[in-house]
């Protein structure tokens, strides 16, 4: 019997418009966020919240409605070209989708580029981080990095991660403002 692997994308595409100021990207989708169809569904994910807390929202966005992201000019996308958080502890490059992301910038040209988590930096660079704003850039578009959203998947407390959410916010305001 052949096992087809879905792409990512046909489980859950990009969101992305022309209008985006922020691009943040993440490894791969949870496998509860794909079978939904939806970004950042798990309920204990907290990125919807801290989008508001950070003013990156003027209202809470809740994860079935992710598709509303681009009216606050920020979009969503992720690494994984075939797999899902559940298949990432031995990942296989191929199934990075590096060139995607990289057609994503030079094509909507974002602002920032924000990797949610330290794995999804190190993924595209291959290279150590810290969280904040990176020397790195995608084209004309800033790096920034921030911690992951769901408390099980990070060791920093919710405290210490607005505030990278809040620098974020501040890093990018003159062009969203």
């Amino acid at each position: 019997m052949m096992v087809r692997r879905l792409r990512t994308e046909e489980l859950l595409p990009d969101i992305i418009d022309n209008n985006v100021r922020i691009l943040f990207v993440g490894l791969a989708p949870s496998e509860y966020s794909a079978e939904c169809g939806h970004y950042h569904a798990d309920e204990d994910d907290e990125f919807y919240q801290l989008l508001f807390d950070a003013k990156l929202t003027s209202e809470q966005v809740m994860p079935h409605r992710d598709h509303t992201l681009p009216e606050f000019r920020i979009g969503l996308t992720h690494l994984s070209n075939t797999n899902t958080l559940a298949d990432v502890d031995e990942p296989d490059p191929v199934d990075y989708a590096v060139g995607k992301l990289i057609r994503l910038v030079f094509t909507r040209k974002p602002c920032i580029v924000c990797f949610i988590g330290k794995a999804a930096f190190k993924q595209f660079y291959d290279l150590p981080t810290d969280y904040g704003l990176q020397k790195q850039r995608i084209g004309t578009a800033r790096v920034f990095v921030v911690p992951d959203s769901h408390p099980a998947r990070r060791k920093d407390p919710q405290a210490d991660v607005i505030k990278f959410y809040r620098q974020l916010y501040e890093s990018g305001k003159e062009h969203y403002e």
